[in-house]
């Protein structure tokens, strides 16, 4: 019984060790974060100084959502609180976005093709990993 507890509080994203819900801007700040350790590092960063100019510059740069990925563990992950969202980063250089508009950026978001995101999984604490990896 009480594993059905914890499992149910898992899979609807709460943070049990915190007894929080984090919201979709800090699973994105996670995200990104994170993106900027381990992937953009070797693009220098598509030309942003870190994470925070990214945010600043891209607002909209993220999708959250669990239909990202299809994976057969999905279900494991969300029961056990290691998943509680996908997070999809948007690799936009900075010079492509740097003086548009908020209208022209989110256009130019929405035309991205499936390569021109990262796949971020971030955990119901808010720890961001690699759901490839």
């Amino acid at each position: 019984m009480v594993l059905a507890l914890i499992g149910y509080a898992n899979t609807t994203g709460t943070c049990l060790s915190e007894t929080i819900f984090y919201s979709d801007e800090e699973k994105i700040n996670s995200a990104v974060n994170f993106a900027f350790e381990h992937y953009l590092r070797e693009t220098k960063g598509l030309g942003y100084s870190g994470p925070e100019e990214y945010r600043d510059i891209l607002k909209g740069c993220c999708k959250v959502g669990s239909g990202f990925v299809g994976d057969d563990m999905k279900w494991l992950y969300k029961f056990s609180g290691r998943l509680s969202d996908y997070v999809l980063v948007a690799k936009l250089p900075k010079d492509r976005v740097e003086n548009a508009e908020s209208h022209e950026i989110n256009k130019l978001r929405d035309s991205l093709l499936d390569r021109d995101w990262f796949v971020i999984a971030v955990s119901n604490c808010g720890e961001a990993w690699d759901p490839f990896d």
